[in-house]
C-alpha cells in the first residue's frame, strides 16, 4: 500500500492516483460481492449511515493518508499507521464503550512516544514537508479509529462484506471529487506502462486483494484475531521502504519503531473489559 502510493504520487497528481485505484478496486469489489451472494438493501437511514461512514473511513481517511505519505517516507508513514489499534482503543475508552486496565494505557503511551521518536528522529532530514506528511499520516489514523468504534453498531446489524463495499463504493465518489481539478484527458495520454501497471497494482493488490484477505480471515479464525495482524504494518511498510525506495531510518527512529512495537505489545497483555 505504501509502496504503491509512493510510486502513483510520482506518476500522476496523488488525488487522481487514489481516485482511478478506488473506482477500479470499487468496481470489482461490487462485482465480487454481487456474486458471492453478500449485497443487499437497506432502509434509507442505514444507506444515509453507511455513507457518512464511508465519507470519514475511506474518503477523509485516504486524503489525509495519501496526503501524507507522498511527503513523508514509507517507513515514518508505515509506524505511525501502526498505531492505529491503539488509537482505537483509547477513542472507545473515552467514549465508555470499553473499560481499559492500566497496562493498556500505558502500552499507549508508550506508543505514543514511539511516534514522537521516529517524527522527531530525521536528523538532517527533518523539513516541513515530512513533519506535514507525519502530521497528514497521523490525522488519518484519527479519522480511521474513528471509523472502527463508528461501524460497530453498524457491523452488528450488517454482514461486514456488505458494508466494506459500501464503504470502499463511497471513498471512491469522494476521491472522484477530490480529483476532479487534477483530471485530464492529457494526462492519461502522457502515461506510460509503467504508469499504468503501479495504478493497476494499487487498484488490485493494494485494495481489492488486501480487503478480500482480511474478509476471509475474519471468516476462518474470527475478527480478533485477524485484526491482530495489522500490527504487521509497520514491519511490511518499513522493509519495503528499505528495499524498493531505498530509504533508510536513523538510530533515533530505529529505537521509536521498538517503542511503537512495545507499546503495542503490552496493549495486547490484557484484553479490555467491556462494560
Amino acid at each position: 500500500m505504501f509502496i504503491a502510493i509512493k510510486l502513483g504520487g510520482r506518476a500522476m497528481p496523488i488525488s487522481v492516483y487514489n481516485a482511478d485505484r478506488f473506482l477500479v478496486g470499487a468496481v470489482l469489489m461490487l462485482v465480487v460481492c454481487h456474486r458471492a451472494g453478500r449485497w443487499r438493501q437497506v432502509e434509507w437511514r442505514e444507506a444515509c449511515e453507511l455513507t457518512g461512514l464511508g465519507f470519514v473511513g475511506h474518503g477523509l481517511t485516504q486524503m489525509a493518508f495519501v496526503s501524507g505519505v507522498v511527503r513523508t517516507s514509507t517507513a515514518s508513514s508505515a509506524l505511525i499507521w501502526g498505531c492505529t489499534p491503539l488509537v482505537v482503543v483509547s477513542i472507545s475508552a473515552l467514549l465508555g464503550l470499553e473499560r481499559l486496565r492500566a497496562r493498556q494505557w500505558l502500552g499507549a503511551l508508550v506508543a505514543l512516544a514511539g511516534v514522537a521518536a521516529v517524527v522527531v528522529g530525521r536528523g538532517t532530514g527533518f523539513t516541513g514537508q515530512t513533519l506535514a506528511g507525519d502530521g497528514l499520516v497521523l490525522l488519518s489514523v484519527l479519522f480511521l479509529a474513528i471509523y472502527v468504534v463508528w461501524s460497530r453498531s453498524l457491523l452488528a446489524r450488517l454482514d461486514l462484506w456488505f458494508v466494506t463495499t459500501w464503504m470502499v463504493c463511497t471513498g471512491a465518489v469522494v476521491m472522484l471529487a477530490w480529483s476532479a481539478p487534477q483530471q485530464s484527458f492529457q494526462l492519461y495520454r502522457s502515461l506510460n506502462l509503467r504508469d499504468w501497471g503501479v495504478l493497476f497494482y494499487g487498484a488490485v493488490f493494494a485494495l481489492l486483494v488486501p480487503n478480500l484477505i482480511f474478509l476471509k480471515g475474519i471468516h476462518d479464525v474470527g475478527r480478533a484475531r485477524a485484526s491482530f495482524f495489522m500490527n504487521a504494518v509497520p514491519l511490511v511498510g518499513y522493509l519495503a521502504g528499505w528495499l524498493f525506495m531505498g530509504e533508510t531510518m536513523g538510530p533515533l527512529q530505529l529505537t521509536g519503531g521498538a517503542v511503537i512495537f512495545a507499546g503495542i505489545l503490552v496493549s495486547q497483555l490484557n484484553t479490555s473489559v467491556k462494560t
